[in-house]
C-alpha cells in the first residue's frame, strides 16, 4: 500500500497529530520510521485493519476509498482510548 499520511485525533475532539505511514508488502507496516511504531495490517475490499505490536496495540480500523488514496475509521487501545483517523496517499 505504501507510503500514506495519517492524520489522528484522540477523543474525536479535533486535536490532531499526524505522521508518515508507511505499509509494506509483507503485512507489516511503520509510522515515522521509528524502531518502536511497527505493526500488522491487512485489507478486505474496502475494509481497512492495522494494529500496532507494542502496548498499547493500538487499533486502527475503517474504509479504504475505491480510488485507494484515502482511508478513514476509528482507534482504540488498551489503554481504554478511543479516537478517529484519517490517512491519504
Amino acid at each position: 500500500m505504501g507510503e500514506w499520511t495519517i492524520t489522528f485525533d484522540w477523543d474525536c475532539d479535533g486535536t490532531t497529530n499526524s505522521g508518515a505511514l508507511y505499509f509494506y508488502d509483507d503485512y507489516s507496516f511503520n509510522v515515522n520510521n521509528d524502531p518502536a511504531l511497527w505493526g500488522t495490517w491487512f485489507v478486505v475490499d474496502d475494509y481497512v485493519d492495522f494494529m500496532f505490536t507494542e502496548f498499547p496495540n493500538t487499533h486502527y480500523w475503517g474504509n479504504l476509498s475505491g480510488s485507494g488514496d484515502y482511508m478513514d475509521g476509528d482507534m482504540d487501545n488498551l489503554s481504554d482510548m478511543t479516537g478517529c483517523w484519517s490517512a491519504s496517499r
